[in-house]
């Protein structure tokens, strides 16, 4: 024995959760931050030499100590404290001789399957334990070793009801051990993490009284030691009056025993939270983030990046041509549209390069999903077929077209093989993936033996050989060919009939790291020969159930055999224990206890739902090409330069926001972009969602942007300004800025000049003048300390003003009349090429002048052009502004014109010319229009003033008409196709345009016909939603649809070219033909138009164009009319009309033909009325249809003609039960099997019912919603 002593250390760390399956003990959170007392620590800790328990295998409980128990622990309800006690009355000998090596397996908890560890064990002696237990006090026990590792034992007094003990475990790497002294009461949170280390560790913590050995106490947990968190442990792990602890207060000694497992965990996530992990760091890989429920797609997209042939195709579709670099700003260049190859190509290579884990939201946006999408959980399987069809598509006609095939595609021949005669009948298809069997299935060898079993056709199933009659045969597949890389999908999921639902298979499922396929390879193609031999490359796991679940990717990125999994953001390696057994399922969840702890149960459930669904193979012989690395020439230049240059601007426009409160930012509206504006107010207002769209006007309209430090002088302001517009410095006198607000009527106009109103403008701070102006009313951006200060300033320049323009127009010479539109941009070029101009600004302060914002009507041009500002004193006329105008245009005084004051969106104000702007209430930043009448015009003009135009400007919607290029068979005999167009593909078939939601129909297809040359009355709109087409009527109220549209919204219509009038096409009827020729669930719907009062056989001639009917059959058609609840209405021969009826069900039965004609007189069959319907007889579904019962047939017989009247399978018909229904309903229970239901038919007019599940439903609820648009 020997002293040491004791420091104190104030971090402290308790477990919050206990996962071991031994022993555990009750943990609670301690204050860490409370006062220490340092006078108190020089408390003693003496090492023992090495006691040990004895084999406690063999040790029985104290009954008359625990019926005392009393420990004063926080006990959970569930019994899972582990406090125990132990009798070793049976122990004899020398504490020495108690093996401690296997004390250290029974307490520690094994390491995880596919990792090592080392253990260790160390026991410390307290020697005077009630020292010990004052409140607050902190004790520190020596270091010890177990490999490079080194263990502290930490002690701690708290209070509860009483004090008690809480005991921690302290773990550092041997370079990372903290100094004695240090002292660190930072928050974790808060932390710097510096050098980042972890290691996971068991540990098991036993305290035992060594004058009287039998008693003892232990507790055990896991942990992630780490730089940030370094120590971990139980708290009220002694209490002095707890039955055992209480022997320990009574001899006033304890011994402690820490037994420690240290992991070599070389995945570096075992026990980890992710905190300060890095994929690249540690697996020289990253992951996808997950956009909500995009899992399943991180997953497939992972698995493509490692299938590195796959990626040198994709590098290779030709894409350089789809983003242009030069659009500036960055904000308009990231708009740029992006395909789904581009898309793809851009994620493989930040895939290749990044240090951090990407996002997939282009590739997303490329399939034109929105976030909704995003948050819809899809299956990998139809994703993959989707996005190889796209892939496909853009490969087609150039070098690698087809290329994935050679990677991915195989050949299946199926056939059916007659036995006693030489007649078989075969196809060969290719194949993307083969679906495998997973029910009643022990492993992959036993679903591709299931896949190529034969199935006899013999009995009531003989095959038809065509020449031999019926004959025995056999029915199956056998593979050609398998491709260089393939992709198995196990069938996890199948249709319970019971539950009318969708249901996961968790069996277990064992597949192979390699498989031999051979053995399913025809013996008669001539590669049988080579090496079959596949190796695994990929396993893609789903945990979870039909509806909800999570997707992640296990793959071998090479021929070195380790294995990465990829979670999302999260790339770690992965045991082989862990591919296997998470892959393979372990069915349905059993052995579930109310004993479990909650992680217990969690874990558990996970288990028994996590099994792998898709497995990825690779050719052995084919690895070396499929895995070869991809180098940086393979990667196409323009997709690093797009990567280099977006992560270049990000990084400044990073650095601008971090700036960003050190400046304010301006947006400045001139003269020039004044002049180049068409629209409401002075310049575009890119705040308003509602009326601002960028196409609708000229670029040189939108306001100049700069900023400048807030310390900057004001008059620096002018500088930057004269710098901006490619001016001298000295041109500044010519300027002066106003203050932009926004009025009542959500108007932005100029209000004061700043110089002439602020005071001391010479010294003052740019940051002071905009803060004076934020007064509630200037049209500015400012929230929060960090966010940017925007504010509009308008620019006068006194060489724009209207007055100087006129005086000057004379040097322009003489222009015509019908050029005035350029007259204005000719005289401002003018004084832009002439700077050394004598044009003053004008006084406004203490004056009566004003600023006001002219803009004129051109009834020729059909616009309305902006002109320039005008700086005029109040008592001013409007009839002197009208005289500059006519300067300026050119006009003849004797010319009449009309003034409008432009108020807002919605209203405009008449001005009398020979009123003041004072008595027409006109004031700083106003703008008057000028309406230029010209009787020459044609009076077919559609906008004949200011007013008209203005109310186009609030109501134009933009509109793309596209030529239906797929036509419907519904009107297909109507619409005009032209078939050179549709090969050569070279004429422009899509209108682009502006009109006002006052169109009519009339007017919108007058103007595609005028763009493409076709008679406006044989035209006709619809629109598609939902992949489904909607015809418009010629009488659509467009205004009614589009009146509060956005500016920003097209409106997508279609159009076609009829070959009869609108009018008369619209006097046509929609019908819905439901042919059911190959059975009433195997529908296939068909609408037509057609003319009404037609006949049943108008439709079936129509119909023949669609369905393999000849004309004996066609005599022997047969329909009957459904009603809304399901069931039929009447039925119709050849010959009958059938006027409003707009659903019909058509087939070929001859023999319903024949007894609906002869019914009265045959009394050994009738026809009957049937329905569907699911659950009850009154909750019907799908097509009803007719059926025959014949006299003297049985039960079984009737059934058997009936399931294929319906076109059910064997599995659901069985699932099945049918009823009659009359003034109430009935069903079959039991029916014997010589019942013949002629008989029950005979006597009523029942109708018979199927009740089973709707097929329709089925596919509408479970099918993905995937599509890429």
């Amino acid at each position: 024995m020997y002293s040491i002593v004791i420091t104190m250390d104030s971090s402290l760390h308790s477990v919050d959760s206990v996962d071991m399956a031994a022993n555990k003990d009750d943990v609670h959170a301690i204050d860490i931050d409370a006062p220490i007392d340092m006078s108190k620590n020089d408390q003693e800790l003496a090492l023992p030499t090495v006691p040990v328990l004895d084999d406690i295998d063999n040790i029985e409980n104290i009954d008359e100590i625990s019926e005392d128990d009393d420990s004063g622990q926080d006990g959970n309800d569930d019994g899972d404290s582990d406090m125990f006690v132990e009798d070793m009355n049976n122990f004899e000998g020398d504490l020495n001789e108690i093996d401690f090596d296997a004390n250290t397996e029974h307490f520690l908890e094994k390491a995880p399957p596919g990792f090592d560890s080392i253990t260790g064990h160390y026991t410390f002696q307290i020697k005077d334990l009630a020292s010990l237990f004052v409140e607050k006090e902190r004790f520190k026990g020596p270091s010890f070793e177990v490999g490079d590792y080194v263990f502290n034992l930490i002690l701690v007094c708290q209070k509860r009801n009483h004090l008690v003990l809480s005991v921690y475990l302290e773990g550092h790497p041997k370079d990372h051990v903290k100094k004695e002294n240090g002292n660190d009461n930072e928050n974790d949170d808060d932390k710097d993490p510096g050098e980042v280390w972890s290691f996971p560790a068991h540990f098991t913590i036993d305290a035992w009284n060594p004058a009287n050995p039998k008693l003892h106490k232990s507790n055990n947990t896991r942990f992630r030691y780490n730089q940030r968190v370094t120590d971990w442990g139980f708290v009220q792990f002694i209490d002095p009056k707890g039955a055992v602890e209480s022997s320990f207060m009574k001899s006033n000694m304890v011994n402690i025993t820490t037994y420690v497992r240290v992991i070599d965990d070389y995945t570096h996530v075992l026990y980890s939270n992710y905190r300060d992990y890095s994929s690249k760091k540690y697996t020289g890989y990253v992951g996808i983030e997950n956009q909500g429920a995009t899992c399943y797609l991180n997953s497939l997209l992972q698995s493509y990046f490692f299938t590195k042939s796959f990626r040198k195709k994709v590098y290779q579709i030709p894409t350089e041509d789809e983003i242009d670099l030069s659009i500036q700003p960055y904000s308009e260049y990231k708009k740029q549209a992006k395909t789904v190859s581009l898309a793809l190509q851009r994620i493989f290579y930040k895939l290749q390069t990044s240090d951090v884990s990407i996002q997939s939201m282009e590739l997303t946006h490329s399939f034109g999903w929105t976030t909704a999408d995003a948050f819809t959980q899809h299956d990998v399987q139809e994703l993959n077929r989707i996005l190889m069809d796209r892939l496909e598509t853009k490969m087609k006609g150039t070098e690698i077209d087809g290329c994935l095939n050679d990677i991915f595609v195989g050949k299946m021949k199926s056939f059916i093989r007659c036995i006693n005669v030489d007649y078989e009948s075969s196809r060969t298809e290719d194949f993307w993936d083969i679906q495998l069997n997973v029910k009643g299935m022990k492993n992959i060898k036993e679903s591709f033996d299931n896949y190529i079993e034969l199935e006899i056709l013999d009995g009531d199933n003989k095959y038809d050989a065509s020449g031999y009659g019926l004959q025995d045969a056999e029915k199956g597949v056998i593979f050609e060919s398998f491709p260089d890389v393939l992709h198995i999908q196990l069938k996890r999921y199948e249709y319970d009939f019971e539950t009318d639902n969708m249901v996961k298979i968790n069996d277990r499922f064992e597949f192979f790291d390699e498989i031999d396929l051979q053995p399913y390879i025809s013996k008669t193609v001539e590669q049988y020969g080579e090496n079959w031999n596949y190796k695994l490359h990929g396993v893609l796991v789903h945990q979870g159930d039909v509806s909800v679940g999570h997707y992640y990717a296990m793959i071998k990125p090479n021929d070195e055999d380790k294995w990465f999994k990829f979670d999302d953001d999260i790339v770690s390696r992965v045991t082989h224990h862990t591919i296997y057994e998470e892959g393979f399922g372990c069915g349905a969840p059993e052995n579930v206890t109310k004993q479990m702890t909650r992680e217990e149960y969690q874990n558990y459930i996970i288990k028994h739902h996590t099994s792998a669904y898709m497995l990825v193979y690779i050719r052995e012989s084919k690895i070396p090409d499929v895995l070869a690395e991809v180098e940086e020439s393979d990667i196409p230049p323009h997709i690093s330069k797009q990567i280099e240059y977006e992560t270049a601007e990000e990084a400044r426009i990073k650095k601008e926001r971090e700036e960003m409160h050190l400046y304010v930012n301006f947006n400045l509206f001139t003269d020039d972009t004044f002049h180049k504006f068409e629209g409401f107010d002075i310049g575009p207002n890119v705040e308003d969602s509602h009326y601002f769209n960028k196409d609708l006007y000229d670029e040189g309209s939108f306001p100049l942007t700069f900023r400048i430090l807030k310390t900057d002088s004001w008059k620096s302001i002018y500088t930057v300004i004269c710098d901006l517009l490619g001016k001298d410095p000295s041109y500044a006198d010519k300027l002066r800025l106003w203050n932009i607000v926004k009025r009542d009527n959500r108007t932005y106009r100029p209000d004061f000049p700043i110089d002439e109103y602020i005071s001391n403008v010479e010294d003052i701070k740019i940051g002071d003048v905009c803060n004076k102006l934020n007064d509630g009313v200037s049209r500015r951006k400012y929230s929060g300390h960090e966010r940017p200060m925007l504010i509009s300033l308008y620019l006068e320049d006194a060489a724009k003003d209207l007055k100087y323009l006129a005086n000057h127009s004379s040097n322009l010479g003489a222009i015509e009349n019908d050029t005035n539109v350029e007259n204005v941009d000719n005289l401002i070029e003018f004084m832009d090429a002439n700077p050394n101009n004598d044009a003053v600004l004008e006084p406004i302060l203490n004056t009566s002048n004003i600023l006001v914002f002219i803009k004129y009507f051109s009834l020729k041009a059909q616009k309305l052009k902006s002109m320039s500002h005008l700086i005029l004193p109040h008592e001013s006329t409007v009839e002197f502004i009208e005289s500059l105008i006519n300067n300026i245009l050119t006009i003849p005084d004797d010319t009449m014109v009309t003034f409008t004051e432009e108020l807002s969106y919605h209203k405009r104000l008449d001005i009398k010319p020979t009123s003041t702007l004072y008595q027409s209430e006109i004031s700083n930043g106003d703008i008057i229009c000028a309406t230029i009448c010209d009787t020459t015009i044609d009076n077919t003009i559609k906008l004949k003033n200011a007013d008209m135009c203005y109310e186009y400007l609030e109501s134009r919607v933009h509109f793309i008409f596209s030529k239906l290029q797929i036509i419907d068979e519904d009107d297909e005999d109507y619409v005009f196709v032209d078939v050179n167009e549709q090969k050569n593909n070279s004429k422009n078939t899509t209108v682009d345009v502006w009109l006002s939601y006052n169109s009519t129909y009339f007017d919108l297809v007058t103007v595609i016909g005028e763009a493409i040359s076709v008679d406006p009355e044989y035209i006709k709109l619809s629109h598609t939603s939902n992949n489904q087409k909607n015809d418009l009527r010629s009488d659509y109220d467009f205004k009614k649809s589009l009146a509060n549209i956005s500016k920003q919204n097209t409106i997508y219509l279609n159009y076609e070219i009829l070959k009869i009038p609108l009018k008369q096409f619209e006097g046509m009827e929609l019908y819905s033909i439901f042919w059911v020729g190959n059975g009433i669930c195997k529908d296939e719907r068909h609408d037509f138009y057609l003319p009404k009062s037609s006949t049943l056989e108008n439709i079936v001639t129509k119909m023949q164009s669609k369905i393999d009917i000849s004309d004996d059959e066609k005599d022997s058609a047969f329909c009957w009319i459904p009603d809304s609840s399901h069931k039929i209405n009447k039925t119709l021969l050849l010959d009958d009309e059938f006027d409003g009826n707009g659903a019909l069900v058509i087939g070929i039965f001859p023999q319903f033909k024949e007894i609906y004609q002869n019914q009265i007189n045959n009394e050994n069959v009738k026809l009957i009325n049937g329905f569907q319907c699911y659950g009850s007889p009154e909750n019907t579904h799908g097509l009803p249809f007719i059926f025959d019962v014949v006299r003297g047939e049985k039960f079984p017989d009737t059934m058997l003609r009936l399931r294929k009247l319906l076109g059910l399978s064997d599995k659901e018909f069985k699932c099945a039960k049918f009823g009659i229904s009359g003034t109430s309903f009935q069903y079959f229970d039991k029916v014997e099997s010589d019942t013949e239901l002629f008989q029950i038919f005979e006597r009523k007019d029942y109708k018979l019912f199927i009740d089973h599940p709707d097929r329709k439903s089925r596919r509408a609820s479970h099918q993905s919603s995937i599509t890429i648009k």
